[in-house]
């Protein structure tokens, strides 16, 4: 709720976070459609044209020995059409977003999830202590 702008997601990501959680209960279990109705996380199709053709010129296609699936794709699109920030581990993903925002000429963040983590921290919602602890689990 701290962080502004609001945080969008799609439901391919609800998705795949989902299937994880569940094939691999080590990391814990996430039900990301809690946060999208306490509104915490607004859940977005792809709606527009636009949003729809970015989508499918990501979808599968290799970047080096990467394939962007459906939840990169369409968190790409979503950011990329509607000039949103994102907030992703994958490195691919986070450069490609990189690239594409100076081509439209947009400013918009790119996070990962350990500088929310440390935004958190310098915003005192987790202590230090707590900052640690989920370092050690994540990373």
């Amino acid at each position: 709720k701290w962080f502004n702008p609001p945080l969008v997601i799609t439901p391919s990501v609800i998705r795949e976070v989902e299937k994880v959680s569940k094939e691999h209960p080590e990391f814990g279990y996430f039900n990301l459609n809690t946060y999208v109705e306490e509104k915490i996380l607004n859940k977005v199709d792809l709606s527009s044209g636009e949003e729809t053709e970015i989508f499918y010129g990501y979808y599968n296609y290799p970047f080096g020995k990467k394939k962007f699936g459906q939840g990169e794709s369409s968190c790409l699109a979503v950011s990329l059409a509607n000039r949103y920030g994102i907030i992703c581990d994958e490195a691919e993903v986070r450069a490609e977003f990189n690239e594409e925002k100076k081509k439209r000429k947009f400013d918009a963040p790119s996070y990962t999830t350990r500088q929310i983590l440390q935004l958190a921290n310098k915003n005192t919602l987790i202590s230090t202590a707590q900052l640690s602890d989920f370092e050690k689990a994540l990373f």
